[in-house]
């Protein structure tokens, strides 16, 4: 895949960015948490179990039966594109997300540095994107919003989701007992299925970092590199709470009136 076409990057770009949400999405789009979500484990590192680790497989079939419930979720999202010199493009997005209410509510912000030119340039952008039902609304910055059906996106991202980030409960690893902001997680290394990745491989190896509470996701990372040339490589660190809590989803008013 080549990059060099500002028409076929800025797309790929755009692709990437409905990638990420729908990263972001995979691990709950079959699962959730029930009302004791909303009280985030005490526990530290000195709680850990002194005993043997708990099996990687037994982790990943409880997070998966305890999401079952769940309705929405608030993630911090960071994506990182790099080409050796060439460019760098970072994604921070901020989501919202109501399965129970089908309400998505996504602001990211993409800086991307271009050092194949001179001198080295060197943009960032703001966007927003509103999904309440089956109404959409997105924007670029403060430009007008562009209002529509949420049927595609949303098709778009089933699609990503029927296989994306179908974690192997087979052949998953517990590494070992961490803390993140004062949480005892159990870090478990496992295989996704991520078919969407162009030019990567599509069997990725996924760290997930659950929580010894009840194996709620806390946290999940991925890398990985492109086959084609030039060589991509790309960073994922997704964080997760809010588990439970309400998503207002209310769109701007011209498009809502469009409804």
């Amino acid at each position: 895949m080549t990059l060099k076409e500002p028409r076929v990057k800025r797309c790929w770009i755009k692709g990437l960015k409905l990638v990420t949400l729908a990263l972001i999405l995979a691990l709950y789009f079959n699962g959730g948490a029930t009302n004791r979500f909303r009280a985030a484990s005490a526990q530290t590192a000195s709680q850990a179990s002194s005993g043997p680790l708990p099996a990687g497989p037994d982790l990943i079939a409880k997070m998966q039966d305890i999401l079952k419930h769940a309705g929405s979720v608030h993630i911090d999202s960071t994506l990182t594109v790099s080409i050796p010199n060439s460019s760098r493009t970072l994604v921070a997005q901020h989501v919202d997300y109501s399965w129970r209410d089908s309400h998505v509510s996504s602001r990211a912000t993409t800086r991307s540095a271009s050092f194949h030119v001179r001198p080295a340039t060197t943009t960032t952008a703001h966007s927003t994107t509103l999904i309440v039902g089956s109404r959409e609304a997105s924007r670029s910055g403060r430009d007008t919003w562009s209002c529509g059906s949420s049927k595609e996106t949303l098709k778009t991202l089933g699609a990503l989701l029927v296989s994306f980030l179908h974690v192997q409960g087979r052949g998953a690893r517990t590494l070992g007992a961490e803390t993140i902001s004062g949480m005892a997680v159990w870090h478990v290394r496992a295989t996704a299925y991520i078919p969407f990745l162009s030019g990567a491989p599509t069997d990725q190896q996924v760290d997930l970092y659950l929580a010894q509470s009840d194996a709620r996701v806390i946290k999940q990372t991925l890398a990985t590199t492109g086959t084609g040339q030039p060589t991509i490589y790309i960073t994922v660190a997704n964080r997760y709470t809010g588990y439970g809590t309400s998503v207002l989803g209310i769109l701007p008013a011209a498009c809502a009136e469009k409804g």
